[in-house]
């Protein structure tokens, strides 16, 4: 039986390949070199798939997959809630949905034929059946797992369902450890799938066993190749008296770093003065990397391949080695370091009135941190006040230009969203202690102008030399969705002036208006869903969130690849132009493509590494949380979906109070971002106010399930306190496959 559909997988598969043309039988015998003693089983075999519908016969005798919509050829995508869907590799078609009675043996990530088959009475939703599996997604699986007289392994990916493996299995294995498994039968028949565990990958007791499942998932490793950490140490330390002699040299300028307590790789020093003409002159001095790490070398291939250092709360996956990242190219105090320095001359009114940009080599004079300059800049700790005296002005400028800077692009209508960001502290056990939000201060302000202002500068100066650039690009959102985004504006009293060429502003003086309101976080939330995501680009087609017409990464080339790609094209730009030589078409050509590939694989890992990140934030607050199951917190709705609705807390964890738990029978509202009481007032809308008590913790896959306070389920009172713009819809199917519901999250410039 096995030998069997192994032959029906590689028929399947051979028709269902973009290059087939339709054959006879005899010429399929020739091309899957099938024997003449097995002509006719083969015969039957083809007989029987055409019977079940997987392959079609024509008059004249050749097979082909059927190319009407009865049988469609995609991939099985699964859901959180147990829900599987057809996404068809044509996608023209819709997706199809897939009941678990006919799911037949397919899993999530399989590549699978299925057959179309009839809907129930008032279901209106494409429904099929799989009727062949063409190549099984069958990696090993990640979860937790779980003793007892039928051991299982719970899975960290929701789309997968639980896997039996049986009792024995490696030596020393405990309940709760972290493990591989290998599938080694599928689920059917309403059976569960079965597996053997492969490996222990953390245990249960270690502080970093969910750092290991997140580095094994997403494929990250602390580890580099050996050729790559060889060729980092043997780059030499000393700085050659040729290579100052050609370069800038500011060390002489009063030049500071300021970052996070932590952080060991320093991107950027600052120097600010004030001209005779009252004008400022700002430096930001970038550490020079492309001039260590050079292209196609060991450690280009690796960096390239990584895309960007990765931040896990209390660690780092740097992009480069450490001897790199933390020691030779990092900007630490009071050492020669080269760098790429933006000299700016800047009016009192935020003008940048000339700048220069050249290979420098500096020598910063302090390690600055966040926290202690917004000390000094509010006088808040004599003891820091005195050691810094000499700084005191200095820090007293940045932050004098700082806010020009900011009140200038505010002016234009860059858009600020003021979301909570979250602060996990560790304790001495290496355990998660502590969840709060993220305080930015005036100092974390000062650092994020001049950044900005430096990435235009450099963008507009070289962004359109000759050679290909990458920039950093943020689209102009769909019509529809800003017209959709309109329609329930106006329906709580508000709406966007000339959405129909929208501009930043009108989204900022939004955001003005509704600032301190009831309504703040409500609109804030479905502003920033209509919105497209920043990338990265060899085409300038300018940055919407900050309301610039000219944009790049430029200041951060130890952890992040495009930047450090924009270093090396802006160095063949200065030789270009110094030379005067112009660059072949082909030359060109091959050049923007390779640079295209970058942006388009960078932008790939950044949202691998946000993905990353916020699993581990996510586990670490479900762990913080599971100390406080049974008590209620204040929170406010953060979000609705059919299935119920997000509330965050004011430290920023965001729970899950599942409709089935609402006093009442609640429909999912999507136009108006609520759910709604059938026949009753109840009603809870994005940015509603509620009271909520935790009542259960899913540390594995870092979900907390709260219940409003009062209900049955934990009598606050849910009464309407918005009105109802739109017609009540019917209750909404969950979203399925890639149009699936995703919860907030603020985006990086």
């Amino acid at each position: 039986m096995k030998h069997i559909e192994e032959r029906r997988k590689k028929i399947a598969g051979y028709l269902a390949g973009e290059s087939y043309t339709p054959m006879t039988l005899d010429e399929l015998c020739v091309v899957l070199d099938v024997p003449c003693s097995d002509r006719d089983e083969f015969a039957n075999l083809l007989g029987g798939m055409v019977r079940s519908g997987i392959i079609r016969i024509s008059k004249n005798g050749r097979y082909t997959i059927p190319s009407d919509t009865s049988v469609v050829k995609g991939t099985i995508q699964g859901t959180a809630r147990r829900f599987n869907f057809l996404i068809p590799d044509d996608k023209d078609k819709e997706d199809v949905f897939i009941a678990p009675e006919n799911m037949n043996g397919a899993m999530h990530g399989d590549s699978v034929l299925v057959k179309m088959i009839p809907g129930r009475p008032g279901d209106n939703r494409t429904r099929g059946e799989v009727v062949q599996v063409l190549n099984a997604h069958r990696d090993d699986v990640l979860g937790i797992y779980e003793a007892g007289s039928n051991p299982s392994v719970a899975p960290y990916d929701k789309r997968i369902d639980r896997i039996m493996v049986g009792q024995g299995g490696p030596a020393g294995i405990s309940d709760g450890d972290i493990v591989s498994v290998e599938i080694v039968r599928p689920p059917l028949d309403r059976r569960p799938a079965s597996g053997q565990i492969v490996e222990i990958v953390a245990r249960h007791d270690d502080p970093r066993s969910y750092f290991k499942y997140l580095a094994r998932t997403y494929g990250y490793s602390t580890d580099y190749p050996v050729d790559a950490v060889t060729e980092a140490r043997g780059i030499p330390r000393d700085i050659s008296a040729a290579e100052l002699s050609r370069r800038k040299d500011y060390r002489d300028l009063l030049t500071v770093t300021i970052d996070g307590e932590d952080a060991k790789d320093l991107d950027d020093a600052i120097s600010i003065e004030k001209t005779d003409g009252g004008n400022y002159l700002l430096g930001v001095h970038i550490a020079d990397v492309s001039h260590y790490v050079r292209e196609n070398s060991e450690l280009d291939k690796e960096a390239s391949d990584r895309g960007t250092s990765v931040y896990l709360v209390d660690r780092v996956i740097p992009m480069l080695p450490e001897e790199l990242s933390n020691g030779l190219c990092s900007l630490n105090p009071n050492e020669d370091k080269l760098a790429f320095s933006v000299m700016m001359e800047v009016s009192p009114s935020g003008e940048v009135m000339g700048f220069d940009i050249d290979e420098s080599v500096i020598n910063s004079n302090e390690r600055m941190t966040y926290k202690n300059v917004h000390s000094i800049l509010n006088k808040e700790d004599p003891g820091l006040l005195g050691k810094y005296a000499y700084l005191t002005d200095f820090f007293g400028l940045m932050h004098e230009l700082s806010v020009i800077l900011r009140d200038k692009r505010h002016r234009r209508g860059s858009i600020d969203f003021d979301f909570k960001e979250s602060k996990i502290i560790m304790g001495q056990d290496g355990m998660p202690a502590e969840v709060s939000k993220y305080e930015t201060t005036d100092a974390n302000h000062i650092i994020e102008e001049f950044m900005l202002l430096c990435n235009e500068t450099v963008a507009e100066k070289y962004g359109g030399i000759e050679l290909p650039f990458i920039f950093r690009i943020h689209d102009k959102p769909d019509l529809d969705k800003i017209n959709e985004l309109n329609l329930f504006l106006k329906s709580i009293g508000y709406s966007i002036d000339n959405a129909g060429d929208i501009q930043p502003s009108a989204i900022q003086e939004l955001l003005q208006r509704v600032k301190g309101k009831p309504v703040e976080h409500l609109v804030n939330t479905v502003v920033l869903r209509s919105l497209k995501k920043a990338v990265y680009s060899i085409k300038n087609n300018g940055h919407f969130g900050l309301a610039s017409e000219h944009y790049c990464h430029f200041t951060s080339p130890i952890r992040r690849y495009p930047d450090l790609m924009v270093h090396r094209l802006i160095k063949k730009k200065i030789a270009s132009v110094k030379s005067g030589k112009k660059h072949g078409g082909r030359e060109l050509a091959i050049l923007s493509a390779h640079v295209d590939s970058i942006a388009q694989s960078s932008s790939e890992m950044e949202r691998k590494a946000e993905k990353a990140e916020r699993d581990l934030v996510d586990h670490y607050k479900a762990v913080i949380m599971r100390k406080h199951i049974g008590e209620t917190f204040q929170g406010v709705v953060s979000g609705v979906a059919g299935f119920g609705m997000f509330v965050e807390l004011e430290n920023t964890v965001e729970g899950l109070v599942k409709v089935e738990n609402l006093d009442g029978y609640y429909i999912f509202d999507k136009n108006n971002h609520s759910l709604y009481m059938k026949n009753g007032p109840g009603r809870y809308t994005i940015g509603k106010l509620v009271k909520v008590k935790v009542i259960s913790v899913n540390v594995n896959l870092g979900e907390v399930d709260m219940v409003i306070a009062g209900d049955r389920a934990g009598r606050q009172d849910a009464g309407g306190d918005a009105k109802m713009p739109h017609k009540p819809k019917p209750k909404t199917e969950y979203s399925a496959g890639k149009r699936k519901y995703q919860t907030r999250g603020k985006r990086r410039r």
